[in-house]
């Protein structure tokens, strides 16, 4: 069993028979021996009880302990191992009951586990169901107290964890990666100034870089916004509760943003700013519109007064070709437009409506009163039958403007009379351009063409206007007629001129014939 045993001072021991290796280890080893020098063992040692070495142990070959093993009694005593160092415990790990101290480099092949015994990664930290601290806390070795970096259990019965960080910088070859600083994240730099800052350079160092994939801002885990990223399109989309990674194929779309410009409802803008939207409602209320540009001064100083739209062109004279406002109709026609108005360089309002009218109320508002219809007017109301009428005027259908405007819930009670214009006129019979329109008599709405040299003075007082297109149909018809316009009516004021003449003569000849009564009486 044993090559050679050195005993200080004992001298040595070099051929032990069967009885004398009994003896020597029952009366030696076994109960208690101490070595004061250099122990030296060639092939196995097997110690069975506690064995205290004061100076070097060198073992050779294998080493077993059955008990516990000490080894060094001072801080700077050190074990050197040159090969392997593996556990036989039952768990199959290695287990440290204290605190372990490592000055040097540390490398770990394996998973790492704290808490447990069988980490399914390079590191699993697993704490008992009570635990409520820190799973992990990075220290300032200067001021321990000061948490860099603390990752907290704060919900010992669910997967929640929270981070509470006061200063933390990640970087890579000194350029700052990531930095949390006082609750502001800072991406690429160390100070961040808000909650979020993301500081970046040209090419693959931009920004901020998304995929064609779609991103969700979701608030109740149902309903919620994406935004989508399609580089194909070289498109922006913002939709609304959509699941669908390809924008405006599911959700409804807020906003895009493309090449061409910005399309609000749309993803396809027309121009640089198109707002698109399927609406309806009263006039009255605000949501009923596609858009609202809202100035909320309320000052009523004139000087400080609240303006809401300013229109801008580039050159100092607007002209014709300065379209400020276009309206359009569902079939892209010009419905009318605001445009420049040559040398002067104001604005002037385009439209291919004829004339101007104001909002009259019916004398009997149950009375059907329609576009075109000739109408006498009686103490600013309006009815279809002329007799005692004030005034004889027409019903229009287009005007260019209209004044007068009721209450939303009184404008059925009215009805948009012409005052100045063209006005096409339901008219009876034969006309010719030129002619005079007055009412037929029937108290229809309908009126009669009557030729300027056939026109009497009775009929004078009931002109309506004076047609200006022609027309062989017999029955009723619209009529465009000019109405308002004293000026084109030149036989009237020769008329006018006239009656005052005769009148002027008849009153010379009542002077002169009661001078010849006078003058008989005075002869009786």
């Amino acid at each position: 069993m044993l090559a050679v045993i050195s005993l200080d001072g004992n001298g040595s021991i070099t051929t032990i028979d069967d009885e004398s290796e009994r003896q020597y280890a029952t009366s030696w080893i076994a109960p208690r021996t101490r070595l004061d020098g250099p122990l030296t063992v060639a092939t196995d040692l097997t110690i069975e009880e506690n064995t205290e070495i004061g100076g070097e142990l060198n073992v050779l070959n294998s080493f077993a302990a059955q008990g516990n093993c000490s080894l060094g009694n001072a801080d700077t005593d050190r074990i050197n191992i040159h090969g392997i160092l593996t556990s036989q415990h039952t768990s199959g790990a290695l287990e440290v009951n204290d605190t372990v101290h490592v000055t040097e480099s540390l490398n770990v092949d394996g998973n790492v586990g704290i808490g447990r015994t069988d980490p399914a990664a390079k590191l699993t930290i697993q704490t008992p169901d009570s635990f409520t601290g820190n799973l992990i806390r990075f220290e300032s070795k200067q001021a321990p107290n000061n948490y860099h970096l603390t990752l907290n259990a704060f919900s010992p019965t669910a997967d929640v964890v929270s981070w509470q960080l006061n200063q933390f910088n990640l970087s890579s070859d000194f350029n700052p990666v990531l930095a949390i600083d006082r609750g502001n994240i800072g991406i690429g730099t160390t100070a961040p100034t808000g909650k979020l800052t993301v500081v970046g350079s040209g090419g693959n160092g931009r920004s901020v870089t998304m995929d064609s994939n779609e991103v969700k801002f979701r608030g109740d885990r149902l309903a919620h916004f994406s935004l989508f990223a399609n580089r194909i399109g070289r498109t922006l989309t913002i939709e609304n509760t959509s699941s669908n990674a390809f924008p405006g194929t599911a959700g409804t779309v807020l906003m895009a943003l493309n090449t061409t410009g910005v399309g609000i409802g749309t993803t396809t803008p027309s121009t640089r700013l198109h707002v698109q939207s399927s609406l309806g409602g009263s006039d009255t209320v605000l949501g009923s519109y596609v858009a609202l540009i809202e100035n909320t001064n309320a000052d009523r100083d004139p000087l400080r007064g609240g303006d809401v739209l300013a229109l801008k062109i580039g050159n100092i004279v607007a002209t014709s070709q300065n379209n400020f406002i276009t309206f359009f109709r569902g079939n892209d026609s010009i419905a009318g437009r605001i445009e420049g108005g040559g040398s002067g360089g104001d604005a002037v309002f385009v439209s291919g409506s004829g004339d101007y009218a104001e909002y009259l109320p019916r004398l009997h508002p149950e009375e059907t009163i329609a576009p075109g219809d000739i109408v006498g007017v009686v103490a600013g109301k309006i009815t279809k039958t002329i007799a005692g009428a004030h005034q004889v005027m027409a019903i229009s259908d287009r005007p260019i403007v209209v004044g007068n405007m009721p209450q939303k819930d009184q404008e059925a009670l009215y009805e948009k009379v012409a005052f100045i214009g063209q006005v096409p006129i339901n008219v009876r019979g034969n006309v010719r351009a030129g002619d005079y329109i007055i009412p037929s008599g029937k108290n229809d709405g309908t009126g009669i063409a009557i030729a300027p040299d056939q026109i009497t003075p009775e009929a004078y007082v009931l002109v309506v206007g004076r047609a200006w297109e022609a027309s062989e149909e017999e029955g009723i018809k619209r009529v465009n007629t000019v109405v308002g316009l004293p000026a084109h009516y030149p036989h009237l004021e020769e008329l006018v001129a006239t009656v005052q003449a005769q009148q002027a003569e008849i009153e010379a000849l009542k002077a002169e014939l009661n001078s010849l009564k006078a003058l008989l009486l005075q002869r009786v």
